[in-house]
């Protein structure tokens, strides 16, 4: 609700806002306006549901204002402030549907009865009730998107979070569309069909547009462990007669709501990688067995061939790999694939762009994939994209000159492989294995020894101290300078002075 107060005394239009701080009303705003012109403006702008006016006012009294206001708001309310002196006025404000008068000087109590009385007359009129019911409206969204995003921040996010429930048990469903088929005011309407005494919640993952999550919920264990299976395969039934192609499946029963219950359930769809035939996949904690030798072998094999980046190794690992999850369990394929994922990163020493890019370290392209085909040749054509990425940046020995020069003119700064790399828009593995092969030293050595050249020159023809030079050299902490000079030297930079100093000819 807003409020509109024309006063023209401002210590007066203070009081009046105090006031109606201190009844608690719920309202929306609490506008102010010092003349009737004002406070016309006011109410084109903000159709205020409740006026409190003075009759007498500059360039526009508080009569003209409610006549000229009545049209723009003909369902708010008016109260009129006047004094005894004024009160034939206030016979007019009658005839213009004025219904509550505050005398003044104003008392808490009258105000308090002014007040109320206007705002039950609002209430009892329907276009007002309508405006409530809206409001109810949408403090209902409010409440299910704040429990939507409260979900996709326990299920999606790193921490493990709970959220405590009214209901004693819970069971989380996923409903996962193909791709570009959700439709959830068709998920929405099966739910609302349905005849259970189970509390249902359909809320969108906010990171994958094709799946929902259906919390199931009820205060007896026994009835939810009879009826959310029965619940989910009618959800999923009821979209495939629509001719849509979805997935179900379910976590265990939960006392609160866990990010468990989302791994539950996204490793229970992952069956259908191999069993396309059910309707809904329960949870199982055998799905998570544990890697055998075959594949620890397989793995070893694939290692060596991104190293090589031999692409037939490389098909024929990432072959023998996911097909002997057939005779494991299918929770393998997860496991697998984040084995892999970080294989990948550590052999390219992918930045954290490209693993971005690469949609690497999440599970994300598992619920793209319907068959194992599917999940072998998503794996095969991301390192082909790596590899090709990597031959594209074509470094030979011209770009290996302009890497050279850039450290002799770079070494003191804090650069490093990392750095370089993305300084020439060059992956960081294929950097260093070219840049050896090219110079025969690698990359950081090949820096160290720049910036130790530079020392030795320092500490033999100047007088400048050891903790300047480490500093010039491009080294930070003196300590480490040490330890690295001494490395590369057999000695401390200060034995170093002295010993050359002494070999000096007098």
């Amino acid at each position: 609700m807003n409020i509109l107060i024309a006063e023209d005394m401002e210590w007066i239009r203070k009081g009046i806002v105090k006031m109606i701080n201190n009844m608690e009303l719920e309202y929306d705003n609490v506008f102010e306006a010092s003349n009737g012109v004002e406070a016309l403006e006011i109410v084109k702008e903000h159709l205020p549901e409740l006026v409190i006016t003075d009759i007498r006012m500059p360039i526009k009294d508080g009569l003209e204002l409610i006549n000229d206001a009545k049209p723009i708001i003909p369902n708010s309310e008016f109260i009129i402030l006047t004094g005894y002196a004024e009160f034939t006025y206030a016979q007019q404000a009658v005839n213009l549907g004025v219904k509550g008068f505050i005398l003044k000087p104003i008392q808490d109590e009258k105000f308090k009865q002014a007040i109320s009385k206007a705002i039950f007359a609002l209430i009892e009129k329907d276009s007002y009730k309508k405006v409530l019911q809206e409001k109810d409206e949408l403090v209902k969204e409010q409440k299910e998107l704040f429990f939507e995003n409260e979900l996709n921040k326990v299920f999606l996010g790193k921490e493990n979070e709970e959220i405590d429930t009214i209901q004693n048990y819970n069971v989380l469903a996923l409903i996962r569309f193909d791709h570009g088929r959700s439709k959830k005011e068709l998920l929405m309407g099966i739910v609302k069909s349905m005849k259970t005494t189970c509390r249902i919640v359909v809320a969108d993952n906010h990171s994958n547009n094709n799946e929902y999550f259906v919390l199931i919920c009820h205060n007896n264990m026994n009835v939810l462990k009879i009826d959310h299976l029965d619940i989910a395969c009618k959800l999923v039934k009821g979209i495939r007669k629509e001719n849509h192609s979805v997935y179900g499946s379910t976590s265990l029963i939960k006392k609160n709501i866990t990010k468990e219950m989302y791994s539950e359930a996204n490793e229970a769809l992952l069956q259908r990688l191999i069993d396309q035939d059910k309707v809904i996949y329960q949870f199982n904690a055998k799905h998570m067995d544990n890697i055998s030798n075959i594949h620890v072998q397989n793995l070893i094999l694939l290692k060596m061939g991104l190293e090589k980046r031999d692409s037939e190794q490389i098909g024929k690992s990432i072959n023998d790999l996911f097909q002997s999850s057939m005779e494991g369990s299918v929770g393998q394929i997860a496991v697998l694939w984040s084995l892999v994922s970080t294989m990948i990163i550590e052999v390219f020493q992918l930045t954290i762009d490209e693993i971005k890019q690469y949609n690497l370290l999440n599970n994300y392209f598992i619920n793209q994939c319907e068959t194992l085909d599917d999940v072998k040749g998503f794996i095969n054509n991301v390192i082909k994209e790596i590899i090709n990425s990597m031959h594209s940046s074509n470094i030979d020995d011209h770009t290996i000159d302009k890497i050279q020069d850039y450290i002799q003119k770079n070494y003191m700064k804090d650069i490093t492989a990392q750095k370089i790399a993305e300084e020439f828009n060059i992956s960081l593995s294929y950097l260093s294995t070219t840049f050896k092969k090219h110079s025969g030293t690698k990359l950081s050595q090949y820096i160290t020894s720049k910036r130790i050249d530079e020392a030795t020159r320092l500490l033999l023809h100047t007088n400048i101290n050891v903790s300047d030079i480490s500093k010039t050299v491009g080294y930070q902490d003196v300590q480490y300078f040490y330890r690295v000079f001494k490395k590369y030297t057999g000695k401390t930079p200060l034995g170093f002075r002295k010993e050359k100093a002494l070999q000096a000819p007098t």
